[in-house]
């Protein structure tokens, strides 16, 4: 690459970290249209299911971000778990009790904030907080894959990933009623250990990629921008045309492990990067606000939901999605959410009582 890579601080991952967060909330935002398919208009749906097609290579992206600046630390097993866990644990805590009693007042639950609580550490409050149990999986084997890592090189790593992910291939075609029960699959008990099935691949290949990425020239870029609009594409066209053929809305192609978000989310994060480098100069000139929002993306993640879900029930929100197109309401309330949601981490993170739980 033609710029120097900074081992403290990279400024192209930050870039790709903001763009995954803001598709993780045009997933939230988008999928409020998407389920009530049959019930508005089709051009209005297909908008819906345009914006979340191409955005759910997002959370996988987060996991290639976090194996590659996790993976290559050569911190020690109790450094590493005083740094991490101890930075994790007090979010878990604070916004599974949060989100229990939110989804009690707010949503009405019928299930009892002493229920929830009592299975939480098994099962999530809310249905986004998931990210966190995945989390704490992944950081408790971070140590194990290091010390398996040393002992292979990269591109066996990344070779290893790859049939890692087509090894899923079967759980994801058993899911058509064409295929179901001919294929070998699979199976795990489905516990928390099931994130680092399902997602380890992605932890891996991140850190695998490394070197990779600092390889990358326009011409890659490109060709890798391109796959992942193909993928991203199929996955669209495919949703509408299940979706049609059902009469009921059909997401099988959204979730892992859909081999097309497997394939966008890693050429998606090698086109970001790639792009990020282009783009490198303009980057380095906001650094500094980069870097802030950047540090904001876990408490955003964690805080968006309550904030899309007031902006949608009592201010614009359902407005703009029903009453106004899709078109100019879904990048609205994506933007409303974002600039929220960041506002109060920033802030937040400079209050000492709260800084911790984002």
């Amino acid at each position: 690459m033609k710029h120097d890579i900074k081992n403290t601080y990279d400024i192209r991952y930050d870039f790709v970290r903001i763009v995954s967060m803001i598709l993780i909330i045009a997933i939230h935002v988008s999928s409020t249209l998407v389920v009530d398919f049959g019930e508005i208009p089709m051009i209005d749906w297909n908008i819906a299911n345009f914006v979340d097609s191409f955005s759910r290579m997002a959370v996988n992206i987060f996991f290639l971000i976090s194996g590659a600046l996790l993976l290559a630390k050569d911190d020690g097993i109790v450094s590493f778990y005083s740094k991490r866990l101890s930075k994790i644990i007090i979010p878990f805590i604070f916004w599974t009790t949060f989100y229990t009693v939110w989804g009690k007042y707010y949503k009405q639950y019928e299930m009892s904030i002493k229920e929830t609580l009592k299975g939480a550490y098994k099962f999530q409050s809310y249905y986004h907080l998931w990210f966190l149990y995945a989390i704490i999986m992944f950081y408790l084997f971070t140590p194990l894959f290091k010390m398996i890592l040393k002992h292979i090189s990269k591109k066996w790593a990344v070779g290893i990933c790859i049939l890692w992910l087509i090894a899923l291939t079967p759980n994801f075609l058993n899911k058509f009623s064409m295929l179901e029960g001919k294929l070998p699959i699979i199976k795990w008990s489905y516990t928390n250990f099931d994130y680092i099935v399902e997602y380890g691949a992605y932890y891996v290949l991140g850190y695998a990629l490394v070197d990779y990425l600092h390889k990358l020239d326009k011409r890659k870029t490109t060709i890798f921008g391109i796959i992942t609009f193909i993928s991203n594409f199929i996955i669209f066209i495919g949703t509408s045309f299940l979706s049609i053929k059902s009469g009921v809305f059909q997401g099988k192609l959204y979730y892992s492990p859909s081999i097309f978000v497997a394939i966008s989310s890693v050429t998606g994060y090698i086109f970001l990067y790639g792009f990020s480098d282009i783009i490198y100069e303009r980057l380095e000139k906001r650094k500094n606000l980069i870097s802030k929002v950047s540090y904001c993306s876990l408490g955003v993640y964690l805080i968006h939901i309550c904030v899309l879900e007031v902006l949608r029930n009592q201010f614009f929100g359902e407005k703009l999605l029903y009453s106004v197109t899709p078109i100019i309401g879904i990048p609205i309330l994506i933007a409303a959410t974002l600039v929220v949601s960041t506002t109060i981490v920033y802030f937040g993170k400079k209050v000492p009582l709260i800084k911790h739980i984002f």
